[in-house]
């Protein structure tokens, strides 16, 4: 990259940095994919390529539109249809990657479902000014010489980023931020429910087949800054997999509690203190994060902890292809069995607790307590699909109508 003047970053970059910005798409509604290719050439960024690729997409009529909407476009946007790959999106970049033109020095990749501003990729190159930033999060620009000494694409990955920004971690290169990054449109509880679950399941693969960089004392290609960056991006994870374990041993021992007297209150204390330090953690979260994010967090809890517990196991992987986005969605698709079930089995017990022993010890009170603040996550998904079935049975006059996000970020 070229020395420039910081004050100059944003003018150089443009000047001299080619930015290949690759699309992996796989049943992707047309007129998504069409609205980001003009949001693509309306960037005031002179130096760039679009590479969208198809891949996965059976029926033509969900990729032809596409790649005419791209050909109608200057030289600088291809098209690419795969067809069936086993690796899915990231072997779907690997080939963008092989496709790139040989000036390229950052790759960017977007969804189809990202809303960029005319000034995205000024304001995100400008974070590569720093030489040893191999990653900018906008939401995702990498520098190509980064990327290919990791080797590109973890395709073993469900999560490609993820796996990414641990390898160039390793790799010795930094990660930053823009001010203003690209965003996406507003999501379904089911759709946020699967996202969710790959973004576990991937850090539980990176858990499992790095473990020895991220927990060895031995090892030294991560500093402690690193491993802690890592670590404490997944805390919220860890912290919903052992909440799960612990609802479960909760529910073991409720069925003891209930047919003998109480004789200890040591398994009463060690159940209530980490759900009183869950539920304060949460507290903590929503003065910064905002009520609303904390309730989506808590309804995908249960998510999170089993695909975590999935990905630590190596079973049931999240689905890695889209869904037909021609079938109308239901409010039944993001049905919470399990969540519904669970809530059910915590207040059945909270009832049986509180019918055998009536409140008049403290240790009822305390178990009572943890089984309430337990049911909390899963209180919280029902309250998410009452929502979705509330405005599906909706008179349609009555129902708002949804207009595209056209903005995001602080103007234009």
């Amino acid at each position: 990259m070229p020395d420039c003047p910081a004050s100059q970053v944003p003018d150089c970059l443009a000047s001299h940095a080619m930015v290949s910005i690759h699309v992996p798409i796989c049943n992707e509604a047309p007129e998504r994919v069409c609205r980001l290719l003009a949001a693509l050439a309306a960037l005031d960024y002179p130096a760039f390529e679009v590479l969208v690729v198809d891949h996965n997409t059976a029926d033509p009529k969900l990729w032809e539109p596409a790649a005419r909407d791209c050909a109608r476009h200057d030289a600088r946007f291809r098209f690419f249809h795969l067809g069936p790959l086993p690796s899915g999106r990231a072997g779907a970049l690997n080939f963008a990657r092989a496709q790139a033109n040989d000036q390229a020095e950052v790759v960017a990749v977007l969804d189809a479902d990202v809303v960029v501003l005319r000034h995205w990729l000024r304001d995100a190159a400008s974070g590569f000014a720093d030489p040893r930033v191999g990653v900018v999060w906008a939401p995702c620009l990498v520098r190509k010489s980064a990327l290919d000494s990791v080797g590109g694409w973890a395709e073993w990955a469900i999560t490609e980023d993820a796996a990414l920004d641990f390898a160039i971690s390793q790799g010795g290169w930094l990660a930053a931020a823009p001010a203003v990054a690209a965003d996406h449109g507003p999501a379904d509880f089911a759709t946020m429910r699967l996202q969710a679950a790959r973004r576990a399941y991937g850090a539980a693969q990176i858990v499992r087949r790095c473990w020895k960089p991220l927990f060895s004392p031995f090892a030294r290609e991560l500093t402690r800054r690193q491993r802690w960056h890592v670590v404490a991006g997944w805390l919220p994870w860890t912290g919903d997999a052992l909440a799960l374990m612990l609802l479960l041993v909760t529910l073991i021992l409720t069925v003891g509690l209930s047919l003998v007297p109480w004789r200890s209150g040591a398994p009463i204390i060690l159940c209530t203190l980490p759900s009183l330090g869950l539920l304060a953690y949460r507290m903590a979260r929503a003065r910064t994060a905002g009520a609303r994010a904390v309730i989506t967090e808590l309804a995908l809890s249960h998510t999170v902890a089993r695909a975590f517990w999935n990905g630590l196991l190596g079973r049931n992987a999240p689905s890695l292809h889209q869904a037909d986005p021609r079938q109308e969605p239901s409010w039944a698709d993001g049905l919470p069995r399990e969540e519904l079930a669970l809530l059910l089995l915590t207040w059945a017990a909270l009832a049986g607790i509180a019918t055998t022993h009536g409140l008049a010890t403290w240790q009822a009170i305390l178990w009572c307590a943890a089984l309430l603040m337990q049911s909390v996550p899963y209180l919280a998904a029902a309250s998410f699909t009452a929502r979705a079935a509330l405005r599906t049975w909706r008179p349609p006059a009555s129902r708002p109508s949804l207009q595209p996000v056209a903005r995001t970020g602080t103007g234009d």
